[in-house]
This record gives C-alpha cells, sequence and structure tokens, in this order.
C-alpha cells in the first residue's frame, strides 16, 4: 500500500509546514484504480473534503514529493475502508486541533494525516504491536510520514525542487 506525502506552497500549506515543522504538508493514499493515467490519491482536501484525484495533477502542483510503500497484511481491507470515506467533509475544528496536539477531530469529518495513517491500520497496519492498536487522531502530516517510516514503508519515488 502507498502513500504519497507532497509539498504545497499555497498559503495552507505553509501554515501547515510552519506549525508541524515538517518537510511535508499533505499526504493521502494512492489509489491505483481502472484508469490507464497513473492512478489516484485519495485525500482529504480542505475545500472538497474526501476526494479521489488523478496521481499525475497532485504530483505536477507540488513543489516536491514522497511515496512511501508499506506492505501490509489487507490491503483490500484498507482501501475498501477508505472508498466508503469519499464523499465525507474536511474538519477544520480537526485541524485546529493537530496544531495545538489535542484530538478535535469529530466523526465523519477528516484531515488528510489522520486519514493516511488510518487507513493503513484499517489494512492490518500496526502502531504498537496489538491487533486494535492505539491510535492518535491529532497526528500531524510529519508524524504520519515518520510512522509510516518506522513500520517499515520504504521511499520509494522522491521529487524535490528546493
Amino acid at each position: 500500500m502507498k502513500a504519497i506525502f507532497t509539498v504545497r506552497s499555497d498559503l495552507l500549506g505553509r501554515v501547515i509546514t510552519h506549525i508541524d515543522g515538517g518537510h511535508y504538508n499533505h499526504c493521502g493514499v494512492y489509489d491505483p484504480g481502472y484508469d490507464c493515467r497513473g492512478g489516484f490519491i485519495i485525500e482529504a482536501n480542505p475545500f472538497e473534503g474526501v476526494r479521489r484525484r488523478l496521481l499525475g495533477p497532485i504530483l505536477s502542483e507540488a513543489s516536491g514529493f514522497a511515496i512511501l510503500d508499506l506492505q501490509v497484511p489487507d490491503e483490500n481491507q484498507g482501501m475498501d475502508w477508505l472508498h466508503r470515506q469519499l464523499g465525507l467533509k474536511y474538519d477544520w475544528l480537526g485541524l485546529l486541533g493537530i496544531a495545538l496536539k489535542e484530538d478535535w477531530l469529530r466523526e465523519g469529518k477528516w484531515v488528510c494525516s489522520p486519514l493516511t495513517l488510518l487507513t493503513f491500520i484499517q489494512a492490518g497496519a500496526s502502531l504498537d504491536g496489538s491487533p486494535q492498536p492505539r491510535f492518535d487522531y491529532a497526528v500531524g502530516v510529519r508524524q504520519a510520514y515518520e510512522t509510516l517510516i518506522k513500520l517499515g514503508a520504504r521511499v520509494t519515488s522522491s521529487c524535490s525542487t528546493k
């Protein structure tokens, strides 16, 4: 299963980078879909909620990216769960909570980093070795990236214009 981390230079991206302290300021999950144009990303977008977008335009809009690949016990289960999140709203209060290190995420709404990490958990990745791992919903993009690396994810592709 793959996660995509990007660097966006828009105002929100710069604010997230400043608050989070990491290199990347957005993330999503790769969905190969049934398309010959390179697959899709499922992400939580501030203005459209949880959506599915073509990978190419997302990478072309970014000033940098990393693709992480992590072997999980049941990728289909994770992707099925993620597909059920499509159309849900973005959680602005949850984003503020992440900045303040508080779990303010509301049910049925998402921010990109908890959505990404929870997809991997739904696919069987274990953050603490237990079958039902404890999950910190106030996870920022930097922490999501670091967590996937600790779980054994490999960076399979990356690019930076800096």
